[in-house]
Order: structure tokens, then C-alpha cells, then sequence
């Protein structure tokens, strides 16, 4: 089992794990249910340094069972994280958008560069 203690404020929150295979983004899961503080807004301290949040396994961070982690953040209002999460869909949708471009671009050009043979 792995456990860890993150602090938010004045509270603990005490964080287990069946496996040692857990990553940063397990653990940012468990401190949502936990506190309500959605992964964007978390920002996870372990001995002085940010962890950042994803694939990477805790243990390959330095966090091993029984590290102690401080969790800052706020519980974003409902309104506001609708509009987060509108304004990261029209960024996803942004960079689709200029991959596409990209890809006609480069389908033109080859175009061009067939009709001038």
C-alpha cells in the first residue's frame, strides 16, 4: 500500500494507493474527490518543488509512501468551469484548426510544385 498526507490550508488529507504504480494524475483524481479542487487549479508541492501533474510515475517524482505533499488551489464555481472548460475546448479546437491549415498548405504547394512539371 501506498500512502501519503497532502496538506490544503489547515487540513490533512490522507491518500492511499493499492499500488506502487501510481501516478501524478491518480493522485490529482483523488484530491478532486477529496477537496473539490479540480487538476487545472491544483498546484502539488513535494519538498520545496512542484509536481507536475500527468503520467509520471509518484515514485519516479521522488514522492515515495509516507512523503508529505502541500495541495494549493481554490474549488473553482460551477459558472467558472463551465467556462474553463469552454475556453480549453476553443483552444483545442484552435490548434486543429491550425493543423489542418498547415496540412492544406503543405497539400497546395505540392500542387503547385506538380503543375509546374
Amino acid at each position: 500500500m501506498f500512502k501519503l498526507v497532502v496538506t490544503h490550508g489547515a487540513e490533512k488529507h490522507k491518500i492511499s494507493f493499492e499500488t506502487t504504480q501510481a501516478t501524478s494524475a491518480d493522485l490529482s483524481e483523488q484530491l478532486e474527490v477529496q477537496t473539490g479542487i479540480i487538476p487545472s487549479k491544483q498546484k502539488l508541492i513535494h519538498k520545496g518543488k512542484k509536481l507536475e501533474i500527468g503520467d509520471k510515475l509518484l515514485s519516479e517524482l521522488g514522492v515515495s509512501s509516507g512523503s508529505k505533499l502541500m495541495l494549493l488551489g481554490c474549488k473553482v464555481n460551477p459558472d467558472d468551469e463551465l467556462a474553463m472548460k469552454a475556453i480549453e475546448k476553443v483552444k483545442s479546437d484552435a490548434v486543429q484548426i491550425k493543423d489542418n491549415v498547415i496540412e492544406l498548405g503543405n497539400q497546395l504547394t505540392g500542387i503547385k510544385d506538380v503543375s509546374k512539371a
